[in-house]
């Protein structure tokens, strides 16, 4: 199971520790019930992106390809991420006017840089405090809608439109609570879900009992999709090249998104031969450095996803990635 293993030693510690965080998470539901926590309102329409398991649902290509659907009907599209892994989160920091990336990834994080590399006429702004993120961007770019990122626990800020996530390949874990499970909310936290999305289908052993579990827990609507590699692109230049390419050749895999194991799986499903691969740490790379050790390694060249591949030079997503398109149905 993804995220956490089996132990007998630590799985007893593991499940008293998920008990004090579910009683942290009700009292918390409870304070902003009775309004001792006040919930804070945008003047725009909210459009929340989020998941109740930690990582990996796709809510990265999610948020890009809604960025680009409003983008495509005039709106005026924000998006609000909290940034996570940059020197100072407590920053609020403007990664993208729409026009340009303004930062790199250690001053506005690997995803929120990301998405600001692949969507042009979408500013992106990243900060701990949403509701002054938010407010900060209505002033800067006028917006007539807000996106946000991995805000489905946020529940201080009133939302439109709740989107949750849901992996196909393993959607609830061994259905415990962090520390001792995936959960980062209860099952019946999708009560509060306007639509749910299961991602990556194509993984999905039985799709329709899926959504039978989920449709138990929440009257919103129930959408499939999964994902289509495109095409690769070089990081030192910016070219692409067709998926054929890799069939046959000898590739080292680099990875740092929530459940690398599917890059891996990716790639060997388009032919290449993964002779080697590497899962922790975040990868910066300057230009020129990709290319040089593919050409001196035994390798005939190297893939990584594209959380992690970012220049440190100039911020932009760089490596050899297959870029990920979402398909709903």
């Amino acid at each position: 199971m993804y995220g956490r293993v089996t132990s007998r030693l630590w799985g007893p510690p593991l499940t008293v520790l998920s008990w004090g965080y579910a009683a942290t998470l009700r009292m918390r539901q409870v304070l902003y019930a009775l309004h001792i926590f006040k919930h804070k309102e945008l003047p725009c329409p909210v459009i929340s992106v989020g998941n109740i398991t930690l990582g990996g649902t796709g809510k990265t290509p999610t948020v890009i390809q809604i960025g680009t659907l409003l983008l495509n009907r005039q709106k005026r599209p924000v998006i609000i991420s909290r940034g996570y892994g940059r020197k100072n989160e407590a920053e609020t920091v403007v990664v993208s006017d729409g026009r340009t990336l303004l930062v790199d990834s250690q001053t506005g994080g690997d995803e929120p840089v990301l998405i600001g590399s692949k969507i042009l006429g979408v500013p992106v702004v990243v900060g701990a405090r949403r509701h002054q993120a938010a407010l900060d961007a209505l002033r800067l770019f006028n917006p007539d809608v807000m996106i946000l990122d991995d805000g489905y626990q946020h529940i201080q800020l009133k939302r439109t439109l709740d989107i949750v996530l849901v992996d196909a390949s393993d959607p609830f874990g061994n259905g415990k609570l962090f520390p001792a499970g995936i959960l980062r909310e209860p099952l019946n936290a999708l009560k509060r879900a306007h639509a749910v999305l299961i991602t990556k289908g194509e993984h999905a052993g039985d799709v329709e009992r899926l959504k039978e579990i989920i449709a138990k827990q929440t009257p919103g609507r129930i959408f499939t999709s999964r994902f289509v590699p495109l095409n690769i692109v070089d990081c030192c230049n910016g070219n692409s090249q067709p998926l054929s390419c890799l069939r046959g050749r000898s590739v080292l895999a680099l990875a740092g998104i929530a459940r690398p194991w599917s890059f891996t799986t990716l790639l060997r499903s388009l032919g290449a031969f993964v002779t080697g691969r590497r899962y922790k740490g975040r990868l910066y790379y300057y230009y020129g450095e990709g290319r040089n050790t593919a050409e001196t390694s035994q390798t005939r060249g190297y893939l990584c996803s594209p959380h992690r591949a970012v220049s440190k030079r100039t911020g932009r997503v760089g490596s050899i990635y297959p870029r990920k398109s979402i398909m709903l149905s």
